[in-house]
């Protein structure tokens, strides 16, 4: 580590665990219009880039962008964000950060950002997927009928060939959504159990299907429509 690297190092080790808060003067009118107090934000940066932007909760694909974090503040927190270790974890986005909307107006708001450290960061994950394998557990041992079909969109893995007449669906056990409360995987598979597509996402759909599964209830595919790159399969 260089000498500027280790006094960069040192002072945001500085900042680890304390609040950082600035008014944030000039936001975009439209976006503060659906915040509140309380709301988290989320930051975005890349290396090249010369500012750390704030985007408001449930913003996607890059709108909904509140404004960018003060200059006295860019560096350090920049730094943080991209040297945030990778701990291989596989689910919703878990920051090194809180950040959250302190104080409201119609023309401005307060943020208030919480670094946390490695250890810390990774402490809170372990604790979120352990909350999140128990709400599996209890939401998967629940009695539960399906009442109406589901349609669910699977994406196509490889390229061989194969026939509409001869997919089937694959759930997995209960043991496996346990322990990988998001993956919310089912697949489609072949006359010779080769996996033709699968999903990692619609949890709601998903875990209906997988929920009558468990509680016994016959279940099959009634429709299949083929695009380019996936499958929207109906199960009834």
């Amino acid at each position: 580590m260089g000498l500027f690297d280790f006094f960069k190092a040192k002072k945001t080790e500085n900042y680890i665990g304390r609040d950082i808060t600035f008014r944030l003067n000039n936001p975009s009118r439209t976006v503060l219009a659906g915040c509140k107090e309380g709301d988290y934000v989320n930051l975005w940066t890349k290396p090249e880039m010369d500012r750390v932007n704030i985007y408001a909760p449930n913003s996607i694909g890059g709108s909904g962008q509140l404004g960018t974090i003060p200059s006295n503040y860019f560096k350090l927190i920049k730094a943080h964000i991209l040297g945030q270790k990778d701990f291989e974890f596989s689910g919703p986005s878990t920051n090194n950060y809180d950040a959250t909307i302190t104080d409201v107006s119609s023309t401005s708001c307060t943020i208030s950002i919480r670094l946390f450290s490695p250890e810390e960061h990774e402490r809170r994950i372990k604790e979120m997927i352990e909350r999140d394998k128990e709400l599996t557990r209890v939401e998967l041992e629940k009695k539960y009928r399906m009442s109406k079909p589901v349609d669910i969109k699977f994406d196509l893995k490889g390229d061989k060939p194969f026939s509409l007449d001869h997919v089937r669906l694959r759930i997995f056990d209960k043991e496996y959504y346990i322990e990988n409360p998001h993956d919310y995987k089912l697949q489609l598979v072949d006359d010779t159990n080769g996996v033709i597509a699968e999903t990692f996402s619609q949890k709601d759909k998903v875990f209906r299907v997988v929920k009558a599964h468990l509680n016994g209830q016959p279940l099959r595919i009634e429709q299949i429509e083929r695009s380019r790159d996936h499958l929207k399969v109906v199960v009834g």
